[in-house]
């Protein structure tokens, strides 16, 4: 690396390769950018002529690319797996995630510190409350970890008012419990929290609290029902005239399991989809998350409707909820962004992983199900963009942009051999992983250098993540697992009903 230049004109790296997010790769161009934007890019040599002023840094080995989104996360700091929670079906692991404690702040300074590592400069937080009473002051404390982290953060406060633990038939499931499960049963039931009313009332409070993050692109605040089944109509239609004066994303969990897709027909006699289509919450303001068990119809309504989503391959593969049918979604032109939802496949929240997880299983076995690494890469970028909303990280690097890249290292990616008829797309979408990340910069700041975090504050964030969930395991009860037999047996029933 050579450095040079006395005046802080901006900083300007001359790379071996630039990839502008758009399909396009240019040898020997460079970036110059100025606190958090891109003010110049081209040929290296040219930009050098222009911005004789610059800092230089010459890194003719680094092959650059827009930083990623991860579109749907939780920022727990591990997986539920760690705490105890092993991967079983959704309906059977929620009743378990009580065991899950973490320090709001540090978890997602640790999560948001992985992610960077492996290039991700924004993020959709979808928070699960550790103190419903302390959700204000959770949610900033989430803030603060991420932006410590370097990262931006679309920050999602989670709603709910129906169905908690079972989706429907409650009366008739406790009929067939022992009255000890249905003590237990009736605790841990909490349809509604809080009431519609305070929920936009925290909303504004985060908004206010935020504002000067908000106007500098760092946070976006967005409205999050949690889930179809667990929010009722009249919450679905404010929520959806909320967002629409005030111009914000709703972001929400949708047909992630089978038992999803059974409810909504045993309640509406149709799909969620077209339920929600009736009550016209379906826009181009919503992004939803998962989607596994759409139907052919369904799919053709987000299209018309210009609904926006996210496929969650590692989780929906470790819960067992089925595979999201992504070559459909494609060929119906659906936005359609990727996320790690806090249950990446090596527990590493390794964004280029889950990118090759998209590409390698698309649903479709043979020929047809192909799905080419452009298409994945317009799902990483412009999807992402799509799905995130609110102009957080752009997922193009051009003239004016916010300034989030990658600096991919070229020989780790080439090594030991990579045929030359190989785009770089081809090669970071194979061999792409926090291995091969250089460095990470995040509005012109760089975050992540040879594999470290420049918080110098991930080893800090770490230990009080193991202290704090050991002295909670030590307080906390483990879960009730007669009632989650009960629970499995009862889906089970559901299945079997379908299937005579």
């Amino acid at each position: 690396m050579r450095c040079r230049g006395e005046k802080e004109m901006g900083e300007l790296i001359c790379a071996g390769w630039l990839l502008d997010g758009t399909g396009e790769q240019h040898k020997d161009w460079g970036i110059l950018f100025q606190g958090q934007q891109v003010r110049d890019v081209g040929p290296a040599t040219e930009l050098l002529q222009t911005y004789p002023d610059s800092k230089v840094r010459e890194e003719p080995g680094w092959v650059i690319a827009p930083g990623y989104l991860d579109a749907h996360d939780h920022g727990r700091a591990l997986s539920p797996f760690w705490f105890g929670v092993k991967d079983c079906p959704l309906e059977l692991w929620i009743p378990r995630l009580g065991q899950v404690a973490v320090p709001v702040y540090e978890a997602a300074l640790y999560d948001g510190i992985q992610l960077a590592k492996s290039g991700v400069t924004t993020v959709v937080h979808c928070h699960n409350p550790m103190n419903i009473a302390k959700m204000k002051e959770e949610l900033l404390d989430t803030v603060r970890g991420y932006l410590d982290a370097g990262v931006r953060v679309a920050l999602c406060p989670p709603y709910t008012d129906q169905n908690s633990l079972i989706y429907t038939g409650r009366e008739e499931f406790s009929q067939t419990l022992e009255p000890d499960c249905v003590e237990v049963f009736s605790r841990m039931i909490q349809d509604e929290p809080m009431t519609l009313q305070e929920y936009f009332a925290l909303v504004e409070e985060l908004k206010q609290e935020l504002a000067e993050e908000i106007q500098q692109k760092r946070v976006d605040v967005q409205l999050h029902p949690v889930g179809g089944q667990w929010c009722s109509d009249q919450a679905l239609c404010e929520m959806r005239d909320y967002a629409r004066k005030h111009g914000m994303r709703i972001h929400m969990h949708l047909l992630e399991t089978k038992y999803q897709r059974i409810y909504s027909e045993k309640r509406w006699g149709k799909t969620m989809v077209s339920h929600m289509e009736d009550l016209g919450v379906l826009g181009p303001w919503l992004t939803i998350a998962h989607g596994i068990w759409l139907t052919a119809k369904d799919r053709r309504l987000l299209r018309d409707k210009r609904v926006k989503t996210v496929t969650n391959p590692s989780s929906n593969l470790r819960l067992g909820s089925g595979i999201f049918p992504l070559r459909e979604m494609l060929d119906e032109r659906i936005p359609c962004a990727v996320g790690l939802d806090g249950c990446s496949l090596d527990d590493d929240q390794d964004y280029g992983r889950e990118l090759r997880l998209a590409l390698h299983n698309p649903a479709i076995p043979g020929i047809r199900g192909q799905i080419t690494p452009r298409e994945i890469w317009n799902m990483a970028y412009q999807a992402g963009v799509q799905a995130v909303g609110s102009g957080l990280s752009p997922g193009r690097l051009q003239k004016g942009d916010l300034a989030d890249f990658i600096c991919f290292d070229g020989k780790v990616l080439d090594g030991p051999y990579a045929s030359e008829s190989l785009t770089w797309e081809e090669k970071i979408l194979q061999r792409g992983s926090r291995m091969s990340v250089a460095a990470v910069y995040c509005g012109g700041k760089l975050i992540v250098e040879r594999g470290k975090s420049c918080s110098g504050k991930e080893d800090q964030a770490a230990k009080r993540v193991g202290q704090f969930a050991q002295e909670k395991a030590k307080q906390g009860q483990p879960a009730n697992e007669k009632l989650i037999h009960k629970i499995a047996r009862f889906y089970t029933e559901w299945e079997e009903e379908q299937e005579r």
